[in-house]
């Protein structure tokens, strides 16, 4: 008996060392994990803010409180444009789509005048909205004016300006290759242990974290890409800086941004001195947009050269569909695809009725449709809407302006 007792008593002994020990670890380990936490927020500051808010209002076109710091893109004296309204009538079945897809803005000019210009009840002239992609159509128009202007060749390397391409297989990488997607590199997956996707996202790290992805496909295939238009406009904003003294914003702001008679924008970048996000992220209002379409449409040469729009819209040799951040008319099978590593695809009931077509794509349906052989610009500012049809607003316009059948007549 007494040495069952002393045996019982010996292992109570150890089951409550063992417990203990096991609490001990458990703890440390918490206190390791809350430590690192702590760590790793007191180091990434702006992406635990960004993050926390990142829900915000994400499919609130106008919602764009949670974008910060800004960069003033300044503007100018807003153009005048002459008004010839035609009246909800006439466009009912646009108004109408553009509505039931929640819509917030919604600009038509035509010829040399503004045709229709709606708003939802919330939402004014004067509010500035998310652009989300279509800031890739302002960069790649920005590369098209500062090759006219002299200061790169599109077919410049990527090396040539920043540093870090000088190797890992990137040296012949160029300026054009970013802008049509044709780069080979890496796409930084949504999941753990990699934080290089919320970085590029989320961070004040945003260009450091795109230029160091990897080149894993040496043959080159059409696949879009937010770390293509980062490092293409860490190349652009390195080239202005030894070249002209000047910061993109400077630069897009007295190049382009005022002579069209735009309003002061702003871009979000990773700090108040940073580099913008050069995908996204520039915030405008839809009169805004509107003149960059103009400036398109009417391609006069006045602004910038008729050879830059020339080949901001010229096609890519790997996807017809595609030019300088600007896409091209619509697929012969009525799906837009976006390559082998984004799932999402934008689909089109029907060819545009206007050939020549181009438009700037930001996401959930955020538009600026531009034909020149029309003479047409239709601007959509919305909501995210993810069952977005290319086609059918800017087809709904054409119809009701009595502009079916022109044929494409790039000029």
């Amino acid at each position: 008996m007494c040495l069952n007792t002393s045996m019982g008593l010996t292992f109570k002994v150890i089951m409550k060392k063992g417990i203990k020990l096991f609490l001990k670890v458990i703890a440390i380990g918490i206190a390791l994990v809350l430590l690192l936490a702590v760590l790793f927020a007191l180091t990434n500051l702006t992406l635990v803010k960004n993050l926390l808010t990142a829900q915000d209002g994400f499919a609130d076109a106008m919602y764009i409180d949670n974008q910060r710091p800004l960069q003033l893109i300044e503007g100018a004296e807003i153009r005048g444009v002459s008004l010839s309204r035609k009246g909800q009538e006439l466009f009912s079945d646009a108004h109408n789509n553009w509505e039931e897809t929640g819509g917030k803005a919604f600009l038509i000019w035509h010829k040399g005048e503004l045709v229709y210009e709606t708003y939802a009840d919330t939402v004014s002239s004067t509010d500035r909205s998310k652009s989300f992609s279509m800031h890739k159509s302002i960069l790649g128009l920005v590369a098209a004016t500062m090759e006219a202007d002299g200061i790169i060749d599109l077919d410049d390397p990527v090396s040539l300006y920043l540093n870090a391409y000088k190797k890992g297989g990137r040296e012949t990488l160029s300026i054009r290759d970013m802008l049509q997607h044709k780069s080979g590199l890496e796409r930084y997956p949504f999941s753990p242990p990699s934080l290089d996707a919320l970085k590029l996202l989320l961070s004040d790290k945003v260009e450091k974290t795109a230029i160091k992805a990897k080149r894993i496909d040496s043959v080159p295939v059409f696949d879009y890409s937010n770390i293509n238009y980062q490092v293409a406009g860490a190349a652009l904003r390195k080239a202005l800086a030894d070249k002209k003294s000047q910061t993109y914003a400077e630069y897009l702001s007295s190049r382009i941004w005022s002579k069209v008679g735009a309003g002061d924008a702003y871009l979000w970048s990773e700090t108040v001195d940073g580099a913008p996000r050069f995908y996204a992220g520039l915030q405008a209002t839809a009169r805004d947009w509107l003149m960059l379409g103009i400036l398109i449409a009417e391609n006069e040469g006045d602004i910038v050269p008729s050879s830059a729009i020339e080949n901001f819209l010229a096609p890519s040799s790997l996807n017809a569909d595609y030019g300088l951040g600007i896409w091209l008319g619509s697929p012969e099978d009525g799906l837009r695809e976006y390559g082998p590593s984004t799932a999402l695809a934008v689909p089109s009931a029907a060819p545009f009725i206007l050939e020549d077509t181009a438009f700037f794509d930001g996401f959930g349906g955020q538009r600026v449709y531009i034909s020149q052989s029309a003479e047409l610009v239709i601007v959509r500012i919305g909501d995210v809407y993810f069952d977005w049809d290319d086609t059918a607003l800017p087809n709904m316009t054409a119809k009701a302006l009595g502009l079916k059948g022109i044929k494409a007549e790039v000029h």
